[in-house]
C-alpha cells in the first residue's frame, strides 16, 4: 500500500524541547496532529513514512528510506535553518524531485512546512527558492510582540490563545488540501509515471581540462545535471577532429571553463593548447569562465607564455567556487527562459507570459492564447514563471483567476516585487478573470491589487487595453 506521504525533516529540529519530554519533540507531534485531520479528509486511516532513526552520520540513502520515498504519494519538507544544512536531508528531496521531471510544482506533490522564515536567513538560495519559487507553503511561525519569529505548537509558557488557534488552522489547511491531492493520486484512471517524462534538456558545454581541476570540474558538472542541463562533452574531444569540437557546442546554451593552472597540450602543436582551442571554438556562445583567486599566475606563466593573458580576459572570474557555481546556475537559467520564451515567437511580436494553477491553465491558457495571438501578441504558458519574467521579449504578464483562491494569486504576483525597477517598467501585469464571474473574494481581489489591470473574459476591451498596454 502506498504511503500517503513521506516526512523529510532534519533530527535536530525533532529534539524534545522540555528535555525528557518525547512529547515536547516538534516533528512527531506535527506528524501526529497531521494525520490526525488527514484521516478525516480521506475517511481512512492515513499512512505517513516517518522514519525517527538518526541518520546524521549516514552518507547514502539506505533501502529502507528510498523505498518509503519512491512510495510516497507526497512529499513534505520540514524547511529549517536545520533542514537546509543537512546533506541527508538533500538526498531525499533530490531523490523525490527526480521522479516529478522538468517542471516539479506542476506535479503539485511537494508541500513545504515552514517553521520559521528560512529564505532570508540561507545563502545560496534555498531548495524551494531553487525549484518552487512560486510556492507558498505552510507557515507554522508569526511574529511576537517582540517582533520575534515564534514557532506554533513550540512549548512555551503564556502562548497566546490565537497562536493555538492558528497552529490546529494551519494544521487543518494542510490536511485538506493534501487529501485533496491524495485522492486525485489514487483515483487516477491509469496514471502515468512522471520519473521517466522528461522534456529535451538544454545543452552546456563544459570544457575539459587538466587532471589537477578535475575535482571542480565534476562539482559543476553534477550542479548543472541536476538542474536539468545536459552537459557536453559526454566522451573526451581533446584528439577529435575540429568539426567534432564545433558540433558538440553547435547547439550549447553556453560555455563554461575553469582555467586550471596546467593546461593541455596538443602534440605537434606549436605553443597552442586544448583548453585555449575550446575558448576559441565557443566564438559567440556566452562564456562563464573561473579561476581560483589563490592560483599561483607566476608558476603558471612560466610553463606557458600567453598564460596571463587566457586567465586574466576580463570575462575570467575569481570570486570563490560556491559563489561562481550559484551565479552560473542562476545566469543559465535566465538563458534558459530567454530561449524558451524566443522559440514561442512567432516573429518579432511582443510575448505575453501566462501563468497559473495548473488546472487553470489547462482550461483556458489555449482560448486565451489565441486571444492574444489576434491582438498580435505571442505567448508563453508556464507554471513556474519565475525565471521566464526575466527575459526581455517578454512584455506582459497575465496571471490567470479561475478555480484558485485569491491567497494563491497573491502569492503568485507576489514574484512580480522580486524583479528590478527597470524591468518592470517594461513589464504590463494583469489578472485574467476566467469564467464563470468571480465571487466575492474575487472582488475583494480588485482592490487589493489596484495597480494591476483587471479583464474578464467576456469583456473585450479589456483584454484590447491591455494589449495596447504591452505594444507601445
Amino acid at each position: 500500500m502506498p504511503h500517503d506521504f513521506f516526512l523529510s525533516y532534519a533530527c535536530l529540529d525533532n529534539e524534545p524541547a522540555i528535555p525528557g519530554r518525547p512529547e515536547s519533540a516538534w516533528v512527531t507531534t506535527f506528524s501526529e496532529a497531521l494525520c490526525g485531520r488527514l484521516q478525516f479528509y480521506l475517511q481512512r486511516e492515513a499512512n505517513p513514512f516517518f522514519d525517527t532513526g538518526d541518520v546524521s552520520g549516514v552518507s547514502a540513502l539506505t533501502p529502507k528510506i528510498e523505498g518509503g520515498i519512491d512510495g510516497s504519494h507526497v512529499f513534505v519538507a520540514i524547511s529549517s535553518p536545520t533542514y537546509y544544512a543537512r546533506p541527508w536531508c538533500k538526498l531525499e528531496r533530490d531523490r523525490f524531485i527526480k521522479r516529478l521531471g522538468p517542471n516539479p510544482v506542476i506535479a503539485e506533490r511537494v508541500f513545504v512546512i515552514h517553521m520559521t522564515d528560512v529564505d532570508p536567513l540561507i545563502q545560496p538560495l534555498t531548495w524551494q527558492g531553487e525549484f518552487f519559487p512560486d510556492l507558498k507553503g505552510y507557515y507554522f511561525f508569526r511574529e511576537g510582540s517582540d517582533r520575534r519569529l515564534n514557532t506554533l505548537g513550540f512549548p512555551a509558557l503564556d502562548v497566546p490563545i490565537a497562536d493555538q488557534n492558528s497552529y490546529y488552522i494551519e494544521i487543518n489547511r494542510l490536511a485538506e488540501d493534501m487529501a485533496k491531492r491524495i485522492r486525485a493520486l489514487e483515483n487516477a484512471v491509469a496514471p502515468q509515471p512522471v520519473v521517466e517524462v522528461l522534456e529535451a534538456r538544454d545543452e552546456v558545454f563544459l570544457a575539459e581540462n587538466a587532471l589537477r581541476s578535475h575535482a571542480d570540474r565534476e562539482e559543476l558538472r553534477v550542479a548543472l545535471e541536476e538542474r536539468g542541463f545536459e552537459v557536453r562533452p559526454a566522451t573526451s574531444l581533446a584528439n577529435k577532429p575540429a568539426a567534432e569540437l564545433a558540433a558538440a557546442m553547435s547547439s550549447a546554451l553556453a560555455f563554461v571553463q575553469i582555467i586550471s593552472p596546467v593546461l593541455l597540450e596538443i602534440a605537434g602543436a606549436a605553443g597552442a593548447t586544448y583548453d585555449e582551442v575550446q575558448l576559441q571554438a565557443a566564438g559567440t556562445l556566452p562564456t562563464f569562465r573561473w579561476r581560483a583567486p589563490d592560483l599561483d599566475m607566476a608558476a603558471a606563466a612560466a610553463n606557458y607564455p600567453g598564460f596571463r593573458k587566457f586567465a586574466e580576459a576580463p570575462d575570467v572570474r575569481t570570486n570563490l567556487l560556491p559563489t561562481f557555481k550559484m551565479d552560473l546556475l542562476a545566469e543559465l537559467e535566465s538563458l534558459r527562459a530567454g530561449r524558451r520564451v524566443q522559440q514561442a515567437k512567432q516573429g518579432n511580436e511582443p510575448i505575453v507570459l501566462i501563468t497559473g494553477e495548473p488546472a487553470d491553465l489547462a482550461a483556458h491558457a489555449v482560448a486565451l492564447g489565441q486571444q492574444l495571438n489576434n491582438r498580435a501578441l505571442g505567448h508563453f504558458v508556464t507554471a513556474t514563471p519565475a525565471s521566464e519574467l526575466e527575459a526581455p521579449d517578454v512584455r506582459g504578464f497575465l496571471m490567470l483567476y479561475g478555480d484558485s483562491t485569491p491567497e494563491k494569486i497573491r502569492d503568485r504576483l507576489r514574484i512580480v516585487r522580486t524583479l528590478a525597477k527597470t524591468r518592470l517598467s517594461d513589464l504590463r501585469v494583469g489578472v485574467y478573470f476566467c469564467p464563470p464571474p468571480p465571487d466575492m473574494s474575487g472582488r475583494q481581489l480588485l482592490f487589493d491589487m489596484p495597480s494591476f489591470r483587471k479583464i474578464r473574459w467576456d469583456d473585450g476591451p479589456s483584454l484590447d487595453a491591455f494589449a495596447n498596454a504591452v505594444t507601445q
